[in-house]
């Protein structure tokens, strides 16, 4: 394939990219789903590996692809590269098995697990009644069950929609099997998303059950401080500009350098040292996502005269690990104080007047969109403690969920009697 056609195909996966990270903007809606399933099989299939003639040749496959995937696979993928391995039928039926047990699973959680939580057992107070504590206690707990619940549907649905299982191929199977089997990393990232919503939801699911609880609508909502502290956030240099990242090509590997780029936040350090971000979800003002590039829990910044809550990027010699297009590199440039970032496909940090660049860092930046972006913590220190103890109990319940399915979908894992022991709790998951 000629020079020029696969510049084409990669120009035309960054704008799918850059599709997918604004369709993943405002309220969950089930047509994004399928729309950004269908971007994203687009840009990762290998048309780089298909054999086209001409640019109109190349078109008509990918609209194809977009549109009837299995006309595009007859029409242009039948002779033009090799499969090292096949999908059997079996594999196949395992894949639609896993999905169905997390379909079932949210299911579950909201009409059985959210209804039947019990603290009694954790609790030195044996009275009858529940105490307006415990009662508070019980009512968290439900609304992290509702929002393990909505991480699920989120998560199933999108794997979902980005199946074709009567074409799979084994490139496709692989990732969605490990996506399968490694659900649940690095869910506490997402978990806290819903939690608002989960304070207004959870009472119409549990109302006149066993579940019943009248404090939810007691519990704290969570505060988004780029709400509650109106400022121009911005991406910019925390590293004192006096020190360097990089001595010749080798980056310094300590704390503070490894901070060096981030976003500074008001919030003082005194009196919130138990505060902890528990959602971050940062946009530019160009509408571009920049989560992939952001740690996710807060450190305290020195600020000369006093130190302040703030959320640092990965070390910058990371950052070719997580850019994944051309809108995230361009703004990731601006920040670096890059220029001509249009003829790069990646930061070479090999080139040692790049690394230079870098380390003299002064007015870059990256503007951050207030009203679409969001940094979640608790509404006090108390209630920051009291959800880290309701976390315990998520904690368990994807420990148990786990365990269910390693038994359900690996045999080899358990005794025959545990199987089957395990088998009747899992029934309400089971078809």
């Amino acid at each position: 394939m000629t020079d020029n056609l696969l510049q084409f195909i990669k120009d035309e996966k960054d704008i799918a990219k850059y599709k997918i990270s604004l369709l993943k903007k405002g309220k969950d809606k089930s047509y994004k789903h399928r729309l950004i399933s269908i971007e994203r099989g687009f840009v990762e299939y290998p048309f780089e590996k298909i054999s086209f003639e001409t640019l109109d040749e190349l078109k008509e496959a990918i609209s194809l692809f977009k549109t009837d995937r299995t006309l595009f696979e007859k029409k242009f993928t039948k002779h033009s590269f090799k499969k090292t391995r096949l999908v059997s039928k079996n594999q196949r039926k395992v894949i639609n098995q896993k999905i169905r047990f997390y379909n079932n699973l949210y299911k579950y959680l909201l009409d059985f697990e959210i209804k039947e939580v019990d603290l009694s057992l954790q609790s030195s107070d044996h009275s009858s009644s529940e105490s307006a504590n415990m009662a508070k206690r019980r009512a968290r707990v439900q609304i992290l069950i509702y929002c393990l619940s909505r991480f699920i549907y989120h998560k199933i649905k999108r794997i979902e929609a980005s199946l074709d299982l009567e074409s799979l191929s084994f490139q496709e199977y692989d990732l969605t099997r490990k996506a399968l089997d490694d659900f649940f990393a690095g869910f506490k990232d997402k978990l806290f998303k819903h939690y608002n919503d989960g304070i207004i939801q959870t009472p119409l699911l549990i109302r006149e059950t066993a579940g019943h609880n009248s404090f939810v609508p007691t519990i704290y909502p969570l505060v988004n401080l780029i709400s509650k502290y109106p400022k121009d956030y911005r991406l910019e240099r925390m590293l004192d500009k006096r020190r360097a990242f990089f001595i010749g090509k080798a980056p310094i590997k300590k704390r503070s350098v490894e901070r060096g780029l981030g976003l500074i936040t008001p919030m003082n350090r005194v009196g919130n040292e138990a505060i902890n971000l528990l959602y971050l979800d940062l946009w530019t003002d160009n509408g571009i996502s920049i989560n992939q590039i952001m740690e996710k829990q807060f450190f305290n910044a020195n600020m000369g005269e006093a130190y302040c809550k703030a959320v640092s990027t990965k070390p910058v010699w990371f950052f070719n690990k997580y850019i994944d297009n051309k809108f995230m590199l361009r703004e990731v440039c601006s920040l670096l104080e890059l220029k001509n970032t249009a003829l790069i496909d990646k930061i070479d940090f090999d080139d040692q007047l790049i690394l230079d660049k870098i380390n003299n860092i002064s007015s870059g930046s990256i503007s951050i969109c207030s009203e679409s972006s969001k940094m979640y913590v608790a509404a006090t220190r108390s209630e920051s403690k009291y959800i880290r103890e309701s976390l315990n109990w998520i904690d368990l319940l994807i420990k148990q969920i786990k365990n269910d399915y390693k038994s359900l979908f690996d045999p080899t894992a358990l005794s025959k009697k545990k199987r089957e022991d395990r088998k009747s709790r899992v029934k309400k998951l089971k078809r």
